[in-house]
């Protein structure tokens, strides 16, 4: 499992797809039994996406147009991740960290993108 790739899960209001926003160090490393998710819909989406949505589409490994919401990140554990449908395009990343950062209210700091904060932080514990 990796950052960005669209999963399935049971979320405590049925299965749907989702995505995994928890990064790579945590997704691998096995001393680590949860990952972070954005859900999204199972139904074709019939209208354009919120404030808090993202919509997303064939080319995200969705078989119609989707919406994803970034107003609420889910806890999951690994085990129950089921059905790797394959990576989110750059586009829709780039527009889901915007919608998460004006969601939040995160202000971007930049770091050097060959060390970047989790690599260290998640390599350590172990």
């Amino acid at each position: 499992m990796k950052q960005w790739e669209v999963v399935d899960w049971d979320f405590p209001h049925g299965p749907h797809p989702a995505i995994v926003l928890s990064p790579d160090a945590r997704c691998t490393n096995a001393a680590f039994d949860t990952v972070n998710l954005l859900s999204c819909t199972s139904q074709q989406a019939m209208r354009t996406a919120r404030l808090n949505e993202v919509l997303l589409n064939g080319a995200d490994g969705f078989a119609w147009e989707t919406l994803c919401r970034v107003d609420f990140v889910w806890v999951a554990p690994k085990a129950g991740i089921r059905h790797r449908r394959g990576p989110v395009t750059e586009e829709r990343r780039r527009e889901i960290g915007r919608k998460l950062a004006a969601w939040f209210g995160f202000r971007w700091h930049t770091c050097p993108a060959s060390n970047p904060p989790e690599s260290r932080l998640y390599n350590k514990r172990r």
